[in-house]
């Protein structure tokens, strides 16, 4: 396997990075973000690997002007296999900006708990108990939004997707042989009900706040509309960030 390094900053590199994941029948896919300070966690970096090759999309530098559009279009392919690690806040990342969950899906710690690797086991972990490499954890908590980010930042990045194949071709063997495929099938499918919940009406978000089964009907209205206005409010505010940040990057041109 070959995985030469791809930084995309632009439209035309995304462009020829989609032709090369376009055939592909499995994509291992990861993200960097920030989240601390913005409604939705801001994307920043997408990591991607097919058997042939891998790339780290820059995601605020090929935002504008509809380029990954051709990129959403192969994530979401039903006939793509896509493999995450501990994936929830990926694909509720994704749902987000490509508009629909990217189904079907793999994740490499609900299949690895399946085969007795234990519960949550980290992909570092994953890794050296599968390859018997040990990775490089100097940043862990690298601030993503910083740019320029240095060559060791986007090694780093990328050895998040580099095993994540090889590790679904190990996982996907053990279940077949313990016969628990139809096991994990289910695990996924209660994942993608779970990311399916956030993605939910903002009339129907007050479902989520413990006890709201328990109002009377007036004040379950008014607790359903108080949850839709703040959902509201939120999103605007999300919004705004992004807009501004856009303006930024534009005069820093």
């Amino acid at each position: 396997m070959t995985t030469p390094q791809h930084y995309i900053t632009s439209a035309p590199a995304l462009s020829e990075l989609c032709e090369q994941l376009r055939d592909s029948p499995r994509l291992a896919l990861d993200t960097e973000f920030v989240g601390e300070e913005t409604f939705v966690p801001k994307l920043e970096l997408i990591q991607v690997a097919t058997e042939h090759t891998a790339a780290i999309i820059d995601f605020p530098a090929v935002l504008s002007g509809g380029a990954l559009d051709g990129f959403w279009e192969i994530v979401c392919d039903e006939r793509v296999q896509k493999v995450v690690h501990a994936g929830r806040q990926d694909l509720d990342l994704f749902a987000v900006h490509a508009g629909q969950i990217p189904k079907p899906f793999f994740d490499t710690q609900i299949a690895a708990a399946m085969v007795g690797f234990g519960p949550q086991v980290a992909y570092a972990n994953l890794v050296q108990r599968v390859h018997g490499k040990r990775l490089d954890k100097a940043h862990t908590f690298t601030n993503w939004s910083a740019r320029p980010l240095s060559h060791d930042q986007l090694a780093y990045a990328l050895e998040d997707v580099t095993f994540l194949l090889a590790i679904h071709d190990h996982l996907h063997g053990r279940l077949s042989k313990l016969g628990r495929l139809q096991w994990v099938d289910e695990e996924f499918s209660r994942l993608e009900g779970v990311v399916g919940e956030t993605r939910r009406e903002p009339q129907e978000r007050y479902q989520r706040i413990r006890g709201w089964d328990q109002l009377k009907p007036k004040s379950a209205v008014v607790l359903r509309e108080l949850a839709a206005w703040r959902e509201g409010e939120a999103k605007c505010c999300f919004s705004w960030h992004d807009s501004l940040r856009d303006i930024r990057m534009s005069c820093a041109k």
